[in-house]
């Protein structure tokens, strides 16, 4: 068995309270969900289908919900729990921090979070960016997922050319679903 295979398997046991916290917060904080739509933004429509547009939810909060997976009993994931994160997802809602709610670039960088867990399933998600985590712990912006939200969050930055975003993340994604 490899390395990756080991690591999935020992992350397989927290699933059941990762996912019923996941579930929690999200049911907390439906009254507050508003469609990506409603922020308006004009460069997103260009880089993402309707779909992804209409369809994604938003929760503005003042400090990001994190899970607790020391609490848990999980460890190798502190400097990922003790992040500053400014935006984070959750199925199909994107939480983000208060003070950047009008920054188109964080809602972009968010939206490949959206496209790769709707590539995978709520498990297998939640394995494979687990396993990125695990394997970058002193970096977690080096784990594949994020480096892929980061790289195409900086071509979005960077260069005013609209692109398919969903149509050049397939085979990206795809090259990660291999497990």
């Amino acid at each position: 068995m490899t390395q990756e295979k080991l690591i999935m398997e020992s992350l397989k046991p927290y699933l059941p309270k990762v996912k019923e916290w996941i579930d929690n917060l999200l049911r907390q904080n439906s009254s507050l969900a508003r469609p990506l739509s409603s922020f308006q933004f004009q460069r997103l429509p260009k880089y993402f289908s309707q779909n992804i547009i209409d369809n994604t939810k938003i929760i503005i909060m003042n400090k990001m919900p994190k899970i607790p997976l020391a609490d848990m009993g999980l460890s190798g994931f502190g400097n990922f729990e003790n992040l500053d994160a400014i935006g984070v997802v959750y199925l199909d809602a994107i939480f983000i921090r208060v003070d950047y709610q009008r920054e188109e670039w964080v809602y972009f960088h968010e939206l490949i979070h959206i496209l790769q867990w709707q590539a995978f399933s709520y498990d297998d998600f939640l394995l494979a960016y687990g396993l990125g985590l695990y394997q970058y712990q002193n970096d977690y912006s080096k784990s594949p997922f994020e480096a892929m939200a980061y790289k195409n969050q900086d071509i979005f930055q960077k260069d005013n050319v609209p692109f398919d975003v969903e149509w050049t993340l397939k085979p990206q994604i795809a090259a990660y679903k291999t497990f």
